[in-house]
């Protein structure tokens, strides 16, 4: 079993090194350093395009806009309350990875509230996002994978990147997925993150594949095959196969003539949050809020 777990272990950090050369993320704290299980930190829908296209759109930047302090406060108080007065809309604990956190995910100043949980041997992570609409908590909507109901399948907040690019000064998102079917295959790819008239989009712009068979001798010989885009989560057949050196050019144009901005997010352990106070609970809903920065 050990040697089981150190070959799927090793597989996954192959195609997790892979697919997130050059967009590593920024700083994750957590509201407690102690997870509760295990999950990748590696990467939805659109159909790739014939030719690959890496540069980001007009739909995918959003120029900041901050808002008064007083406005967020208006904001980030109520919402907060809400969330409070009202767990069963949000709250999820799979007793095994359940996180919470909140993220500005178009730069208006006003975060948003991302629960998601994951785990078993695919390392899937399934998120949710809510809003603050003035009178209630809400919850996004989004163009889904099409072979699944919620747009946030497969979407992980632990691998989200903020950029700003040099020539327009607008900021965007990049994320990463993978899965892992046993030690034999794994993929990963990249994607950006619209966030819009909230609204949720993704785009995958590079993903690899990575298949294990074993040898009479017993080594295992690796097989990798680079695409130009996914179709959705964990699927590139609509997309063209490229080599090597060409995924290493789309990885590096993503974000060339960018900076990476320093991300820093407050993780909240949904595993512990039954055994907090109402106090606590508060604190680390407020202590999450106040620490997103970029």
């Amino acid at each position: 079993m050990k040697k089981l777990f150190s070959i799927i272990s090793a597989a996954l950090a192959l195609c997790t090194l892979a697919i997130t050369a050059g967009c590593t993320g920024g700083q994750h704290s957590k509201i407690d350093s102690s997870d509760q299980g295990s999950v990748s930190e590696t990467p939805k829908d659109t159909v790739a395009p014939a030719k690959a296209d890496t540069s980001i759109t007009e739909a995918e930047v959003k120029t900041d806009a901050p808002t008064t302090t007083e406005a967020v406060a208006d904001y980030r108080n109520p919402f907060i309350n809400a969330l409070l007065e009202s767990p069963d809309q949000w709250f999820y604990n799979n007793k095994t990875y359940s996180k919470a956190a909140f993220f500005d995910l178009d730069n208006d100043g006003k975060n948003e509230f991302l629960v998601w949980q994951g785990g078993g041997s695919s390392h899937m992570i399934n998120t949710k996002i809510f809003y603050w609409d003035g009178s209630s908590v809400q919850e996004s909507t989004g163009e889904g994978d099409p072979n699944y109901d919620k747009y946030g399948y497969y979407l992980n907040p632990a691998t989200f990147t903020y950029y700003r690019s040099n020539e327009t000064g607008s900021s965007f998102i990049t994320g990463t997925m993978g899965i892992a079917n046993g030690i034999f295959y794994s993929w990963g790819g990249t994607h950006t993150l619209t966030y819009t008239d909230k609204k949720v989009s993704i785009e995958y712009k590079y993903a690899k594949s990575q298949k294990r068979e074993p040898g009479s001798d017993g080594e295992y010989s690796v097989e990798c095959t680079y695409y130009d885009g996914a179709s959705h989560y964990a699927n590139s057949d609509n997309a063209n196969v490229i080599t090597e050196e060409e995924f290493i050019n789309l990885q590096d144009s993503l974000t060339a003539n960018c900076d990476k901005l320093d991300l820093t997010t407050e993780e909240i352990d949904l595993n512990k949050w039954e055994g907090l106070s109402d106090s606590q609970k508060r604190s680390a809903l407020e202590d999450s809020y106040d620490a997103f920065k970029t």
